[in-house]
């Protein structure tokens, strides 16, 4: 009831004060919850993970966004990088970590997830309350990259191999596909090889990428976009 009567404004003040309160969660939870290897599909990272997928049906229904303006685009760049992924896996397959597909897919939730809020929602948000600003990209880059290594509190923990700064450094990079490519699935891609490398998360991934954006090209959106 209570986003039935809101309206754009207030919706996006709803996307600020929600990635706020996502932010202080999810930074609290990943330090007090993280361990090496692949993520235990826990209730409380489960709760964090559904979380991440929230803005993408609030915006759409009640603020007018649509899924492509999530990073579910088509164009040139988005197939060049998909057949590169999949001719490196299918050349290198043997390389890969064995993990089972339930696995994947628990890591195609999780990543996807990161993916569709840090360079899908939470660029698109911050590119929108900067539009008026010289190089709004700039600052949805700078952002939402932010945002993303300051969750990464686990970090800070003795077994972790990683630093706040290196995880600031691959969200920049990634964000600067998105801002390239138009499109969030490098990142998917990336992510996924990054925390698991498994060649079935990477595929499963992909295939989710797609699906999101036949349902975005079915609705009728104009999902074949250009990058810069």
């Amino acid at each position: 009831m209570f986003l039935k009567n809101i309206g754009h404004r207030n919706t996006y003040v709803f996307g600020i004060v929600f990635t706020f309160c996502f932010l202080v969660f999810a930074a609290i939870i990943n330090y007090f919850t993280w361990s090496p290897g692949l993520t235990e599909a826990s209730y409380f990272v489960l709760i964090i993970w559904t979380l991440l997928y929230l803005p993408i049906f609030v915006f759409c229904k009640y603020a007018d966004w649509e899924i492509k303006d999530f990073g579910y685009v088509l164009n040139y760049k988005v197939f060049t990088l998909t057949a590169l992924a999949v001719v490196i896996i299918m050349f290198n397959i043997h390389k890969f970590p064995v993990i089972n597909w339930k696995n994947a897919l628990v890591e195609t939730y999780a990543r996807t997830g990161e993916e569709v809020f840090f360079r899908g929602f939470l660029y698109e948000l911050i590119l929108r309350l900067f539009k008026n600003k010289k190089r709004p990209w700039m600052w949805a880059i700078l952002i939402s990259s932010i945002c993303f290594a300051i969750v990464h509190t686990q970090t800070f923990l003795p077994a972790n191999q990683t630093t706040m700064i290196s995880v600031f450094e691959a969200a920049v990079f990634l964000s600067l596909m998105r801002y390239w490519t138009g499109s969030i699935l490098t990142g998917i891609v990336i992510h996924i090889l990054v925390n698991s490398g498994s060649a079935y998360g990477v595929i499963s991934g992909i295939l989710f990428y797609y699906l999101f954006t036949l349902l975005a090209y079915i609705k009728g959106e104009e999902v074949f976009k250009k990058g810069i």
